[in-house]
């Protein structure tokens, strides 16, 4: 095991890397040779600052994704903004004051409250989990910052608010949503239409079986090439696959706190965030307590 701090999230870049946020304000990557790099950041120096590499400072990043050129997109989430780290190392802020608040329009003075996860759409557009502001909002190529409507919602939560804490774009287009305190997963598609994929309980729990039937405990997501949606159970100690038509299975993990490699049905975690699938369909896991990142192999 390779210590890197406590890992909240993970991505590939095109080189097969993979990109890791720790909790100790670092932007980190495993190179496919297995030689861990630190990108940007400190280690244990939070902070707000522009610039390159070590010298730039984060506070609290949490989601990550990679855009097709290469770029490290962060949200960086006590700061308050998304911030973009080159291949070179350069940090800027992508859009965000840096204070908390609510505010669409340009980049540079729309304002977020503890943005937690990003993902890419087809179009380049960058959507943003902004979970204080219960919403998701959308940052264009051009650098405008809107928020993403719903149109349709289910009844269920026509007096509750979405509270997002993962976000993920399926390669229909749909957005699927982590939300933490109904503890679900949700889709919505281009249209805005939202219906509840699988789980949904004021208590959170632990079951396979079939959308509203299954349980989770502190869900974060990412999507496979099949349409599968790959959940990061932190709560429950596992990793739990959601079919395109709402069956949740476990798929690796026994759902007791623990580290042992090997096969899927007998391997522990403890507390994994963060998932991400990479192109050969092999799973990356943030396996946040053991302070590594593991792999599943297909």
């Amino acid at each position: 095991r390779r210590v890197l701090g406590r890992p909240n999230s993970v991505a590939e870049n095109r080189y097969g890397d993979v990109i890791v946020v720790t909790d100790d304000h670092r932007i980190c990557k495993i190179t496919v040779h297995g030689e861990v790099v630190n990108v940007a950041g400190t280690a244990g120096a939070p902070g707000y600052r522009d610039g390159e590499g070590v010298n730039a400072r984060f506070n609290q990043p949490r989601g990550v994704a990679v855009d097709g050129e290469g770029n490290v997109l962060v949200a960086d989430c006590e700061n308050h903004c998304i911030r973009k780290v080159t291949p070179r190392g350069e940090v800027s802020t992508l859009a965000g004051t840096g204070v908390a608040g609510y505010r669409d329009g340009d980049a540079a003075n729309a304002q977020f409250n503890v943005p937690v996860d990003v993902a890419l759409d087809g179009r380049g557009n960058v959507l943003v989990a902004d979970c204080d502001n219960v919403c998701i909002r959308k940052i264009s190529p051009q650098g405008w910052v809107s928020t993403v409507e719903w149109r349709e919602v289910p009844r269920e939560y026509e007096e509750n608010d979405i509270f997002p804490a993962g976000v993920a774009v399926d390669h229909h287009g749909d957005v699927i949503i982590a939300d933490h305190v109904k503890s679900c997963i949700l889709r919505m598609t281009p249209d805005g239409d939202v219906t509840i994929l699988a789980g949904y309980s004021e208590f959170p729990g632990y079951r396979d079986g079939e959308g509203r039937a299954a349980r989770f405990h502190l869900p974060d997501i990412a999507v496979d090439n099949a349409g599968n949606v790959i959940v990061a159970d932190s709560g429950n100690q596992c990793i739990r696959k959601i079919s395109p038509q709402g069956v949740v299975s476990t798929l690796a993990g026994t759902t007791g706190r623990g580290f042992r490699d090997g096969d899927i049905a007998h391997a522990q975690f403890h507390g994994p965030g963060g998932v991400a699938v990479q192109s050969d369909g092999t799973l990356i896991v943030a396996d946040y307590s053991n302070r590594c990142v593991r792999k599943i192999f297909p």
